[in-house]
């Protein structure tokens, strides 16, 4: 490629983690809609391709590919800042649930991406616990302390849904129990350049989320 025509082209910054961005299901039940890969390595190249080839002049970059989301908090400049800004995680801010979790734009506390950012934050030494948070920026269920039930069937006013954190559990042990299974899984997701640094980054991201569930309590 030319230079001139190097220089031209612009980048488009897609910020996403490498356990979201190969995001596999965590159970067998997990499918469809749970486990889109809207940032996944190969259809971020696809979608380069369907660029050049229409004669749109970006790049299509995912620079944080190969880190987990606790790595790109802990490594940024200014890690307090960025936990202390209004940002949202949950994947269902406000849904059906908002009449029994309380409504508005809060983080549900136990949804997979709530997880997810509760673990980047503890990795970087960030407080997250809801008595260090702003009442309006408090986790409609705080997983700490509240009991999770396994079954959504027999939740009651003293527990909560406690589902995702049974996935994360049950993908935690299953790894555990067969390290080349996640091996196969992460290459079934599609064609990979790197896909040693993709297992490595989604281990570690279950690293990072086992540390939180230690401190969790599921019910049966």
């Amino acid at each position: 490629m030319p230079e001139s025509e190097e220089n031209s082209r612009k980048k488009l910054y897609i910020p996403e983690n490498g356990f979201i961005t190969l995001n596999l299901p965590l159970t067998p039940l997990r499918i469809g809609a749970y486990s889109t890969r809207t940032t996944h390595p190969y259809y971020l190249k696809l979608m380069q391709r369907l660029f050049n080839a229409v004669g749109i002049n970006i790049d299509v970059i995912n620079p944080f590919e190969f880190k987990t989301k606790g790595e790109m908090l802990l490594e940024c400049g200014n890690p307090a800042f960025v936990a202390g800004v209004d940002t949202m995680s949950c994947s269902r801010p406000s849904t059906r649930n908002a009449n029994i979790e309380g409504a508005g734009r809060r983080h549900c506390g136990r949804c997979v991406p709530c997880i997810i950012r509760r673990a980047a934050l503890k990795k970087a030494n960030q407080p997250d616990d809801n008595n260090q948070l702003l009442e309006g920026r408090r986790y409609r269920t705080d997983i700490y302390t509240t009991r999770l039930h396994a079954s959504t069937a027999k939740v009651d006013d003293k527990t909560a849904k406690g589902e995702n954190v049974m996935a994360f559990k049950y993908m935690i042990e299953r790894v555990r129990q067969d390290p080349n299974f996640l091996t196969a899984a992460i290459r079934l997701t599609g064609p990979l350049e790197f896909p040693d640094q993709s297992l490595a980054v989604y281990k570690r991201v279950l690293e990072e989320v086992e540390a939180v569930l230690q401190n969790v309590t599921v019910v049966e």
